[in-house]
């Protein structure tokens, strides 16, 4: 609804917990729990003969492992590539794609500044006129600052300010005023 995508992020969290050793979250657990995870571990362990789920989980995990390996490959091959494609699937099933904002990265870095005056009844184009930068929480400005923390809040102005940047106007402030109010209105 607000046009947030870093939930994205979040996302890609979730996985990232079955990654972690059962010792490390074991304090989640109650210690009854815990007890009897580790007689079970243990059962399993002074067994000489696997179970036959043990053998169909082994097989079904290298045979997706396989899978995932032999569709990553024109993948890779794009990721190698001089002229990669961006957003793309490459099997029907689209299990495996890339994903690309930004296909090249530029070498200069352009940015719109917005900037105002607090003072309205002194002549904006005279000499007395002070004329201030609008800083933005997020948006990339002075190198000098820390970079800031935007999840799980996307902050929409700011993120397009800067891909305004990275369009060419013909007169500056209609221009970039046509591309603001077709963007919020």
């Amino acid at each position: 609804v607000s046009g947030n995508l870093s939930f994205l992020n979040w996302l890609t969290l979730i996985p990232a917990i079955f990654c972690f050793d059962d010792k490390s979250l074991a304090w989640l657990f109650s210690s009854a729990t815990r007890h009897r995870v580790f007689e079970i571990q243990q059962h399993w362990l002074h067994t000489k003969t696997k179970p036959l789920g043990w053998y169909i989980r082994q097989a079904s995990s290298l045979a997706l492992a396989g899978l995932l390996v032999y569709l990553s490959v024109p993948v890779v091959q794009n990721l190698l590539s001089s002229r990669q494609l961006m957003n793309t699937s490459f099997d029907c099933f689209r299990i495996v794609n890339t994903y690309g904002a930004f296909g090249s990265v530029t070498k200069e870095r352009t940015e719109v500044v917005l900037e105002g005056t607090y003072n309205s009844s002194v002549d904006q184009s005279g000499e007395r006129a002070q004329w201030l930068e609008i800083e933005f929480k997020c948006k990339p400005g002075s190198v000098g600052h820390r970079p800031c923390l935007i999840s799980p809040y996307h902050y929409r102005l700011d993120w397009l300010m800067w891909f305004a940047a990275f369009q060419v106007y013909s007169d500056q402030t209609s221009g970039f005023a046509a591309w603001i109010y077709s963007t919020f209105f």
